[in-house]
């Protein structure tokens, strides 16, 4: 677009996820007993972000932001639970089932900060960045479930111009 401003579309593979740890301990006269089990949701997704780079000066060494859209499908899903007394269980995994209360699309923002070093034709680069759901994730009847993805990224890379 110029030379400071440059379109960055990608697609990549993520998995978000989130788990809940409850517990509590029975005093069995002195002893304690810790009860308790664990949830963890992960799904699989594919993530296409629609980037606007920023470089903010020139030089061998380009530090640069990143801003934009994200679009977001999740491919497959499963409910990982365990439970634990003196042991914990082997996991019990479910399925995801897509659809009704479960959506499977995703539409977000990311931003982030970068450093990029010329290496060759190419830069090697250092990125983070943070991307915010903005769709409900759970839609349940008469109860306001407010479950948005959100999630912090490091990358590090090599990238290289194409067609030119």
């Amino acid at each position: 677009m110029s030379e400071r401003v440059s379109f960055r579309p990608e697609i990549a593979y993520v998995q978000k996820g989130v788990s809940i740890k409850e517990g509590f301990d029975i005093n069995l006269g002195g002893f304690n007993l810790p009860l308790g089990a664990t949830i963890a949701y992960q799904s699989q997704n594919i993530e296409i972000p629609l980037l606007a780079k920023f470089n903010l000066s020139d030089g061998p060494v380009q530090p640069y932001l990143i801003a934009g859209p994200a679009v977001s499908y999740a491919v497959d899903g499963r409910i990982r639970t365990r439970a634990s007394a003196l042991v914990t269980t082997a996991p019990f995994d479910v399925d995801v089932n897509y659809g009704g209360m479960l959506s499977r699309w995703d539409v977000g923002a990311v931003g982030g900060l970068g450093l990029a070093m010329d290496a060759g034709t190419g830069k090697f680069f250092i990125e983070g960045r943070y991307t915010q759901g903005f769709t409900r994730q759970i839609q349940v009847p008469v109860v306001n479930v407010n479950v948005r993805n959100r999630g912090v990224a490091v990358s590090l890379g090599y990238s290289f111009p194409i067609g030119y």
